[in-house]
């Protein structure tokens, strides 16, 4: 099908953009460190794709079960609407031709074959495709939820007890935008994802930073959250006025 065909088919234009007064949330510098997924075990992750759009492939094993592979890849977006088109272009891809927009999540926006063999879906800016990888085969729907649980909740305040320590969280402010200067530390040194959320408005990832746009005029907030590869968590609220 064409590019035409395909969004017709999957009434992309139903669901491109965000919902006006939504919640807002923005995933950057997104990583997996193997405790994402309960009840499965890490046996690969690597970084593939563009190095200006960098894509994380995994693959996971369920415990207590042999020959099933899951595999989980996870891409960033540089705002809602652009992660919206790329999971119509992985729609485009799908080799069954039974697919269909599931209305009871994971994600935002999902989609999946019958039996959940496989799910795609879009929370905030990151895309995620769930499928089987191993000679045997069984629904990836626990996986997909417990990951989109992660992205849209962030981990759990007692998950770990080495935590990172949020050294800046400030805005500034220019016209109706206000740009995020955050720095965020591990104290074994090692990498960290944050994440960004507030209840009306919208991020984007601009010159190797973050920009928030809200809605309407008036005191903002928005939470900030340093993770680290093991789900230890750092909270920060950031005030501003625009």
């Amino acid at each position: 099908m064409t590019a035409d065909a395909v969004a017709k088919h999957y009434a992309f234009d139903e669901w491109s953009e965000p919902r006006r007064g939504a919640e807002a949330l923005f995933i950057w510098q997104f990583a997996l460190g193997g405790q994402e997924l309960p009840g499965h075990r890490v046996v690969r992750v690597e970084t593939v794709g563009q190095p200006d759009a960098p894509a994380i492939a995994s693959l996971w094993s369920p415990d207590q079960k042999e020959g099933v592979l899951v595999r989980v890849d996870v891409s960033e977006a540089p705002s809602v609407a652009a992660a919206r088109a790329e999971l119509l272009r992985l729609l485009a891809e799908f080799q069954s031709p039974h697919v269909e927009r599931l209305h009871d999540g994971p994600g935002d926006v999902a989609f999946a074959p019958g039996g959940y063999r496989a799910v795609a879906f879009a929370r905030g800016n990151v895309v995620v495709l769930v499928r089987n990888a191993g000679d045997d085969v069984e629904p990836v729907d626990t996986p997909a939820r417990e990951l989109d649980r992660l992205l849209h909740d962030g981990p759990a305040a007692d998950r770990s007890s080495v935590r990172p320590t949020i050294r800046r969280a400030t805005a500034e402010v220019a016209g109706r935008e206000a740009r995020l200067r955050v720095e965020a530390e591990d104290p074994l040194g090692r990498l960290l994802w944050f994440r960004f959320s507030a209840k009306r408005g919208e991020f984007l990832a601009q010159d190797d930073g973050i920009v928030f746009r809200p809605e309407g005029e008036g005191t903002q907030a928005i939470e900030v959250m340093a993770i680290n590869e093991n789900l230890g968590v750092a909270r920060e609220q950031v005030e501003f006025t625009v």
